[in-house]
C-alpha cells in the first residue's frame, strides 16, 4: 500500500484496572496502519492484533471481485443459467 503508516501511542488507563486490562493496539496486516485500541483483560500473550483498514479492504474488493461468481437464488426464473441449475 502507498499510504504512510501512522504511529499511535497507548491510551492511558486509569490507575486501578492496572492488573485488570491492558491495552490492545489493532494494525493493519497489509499497511501496518493503526486502526484503534481497545481494552483487555490481561495477560496478553502480544500487545498487538491485526486487522485490516477501510482503504486496503477496498484494494482487495476491488481485486477479487472478478472472481466472485452470482448467485443463483438471485438469477431471475427465467433466465438460462437459473433453468440449467433447476433439477430435471
Amino acid at each position: 500500500m502507498e499510504h504512510q503508516a501512522h504511529m499511535a501511542h497507548a491510551p492511558t488507563l486509569p490507575v486501578d484496572a492496572g492488573a485488570v486490562v491492558s491495552p490492545l493496539q489493532i494494525v493493519c496486516a497489509w499497511c501496518q496502519q493503526h486502526i484503534a485500541w481497545h481494552r483487555v483483560p490481561t495477560p496478553m500473550p502480544s500487545p498487538i492484533s491485526y486487522s485490516i483498514c477501510a482503504r486496503c479492504y477496498a484494494a482487495v474488493a476491488r481485486d477479487l471481485a472478478p472472481l466472485v461468481l452470482p448467485r443463483l437464488d438471485c438469477v431471475p426464473c427465467d433466465h438460462p443459467e437459473r433453468a440449467s441449475a433447476r433439477p430435471a
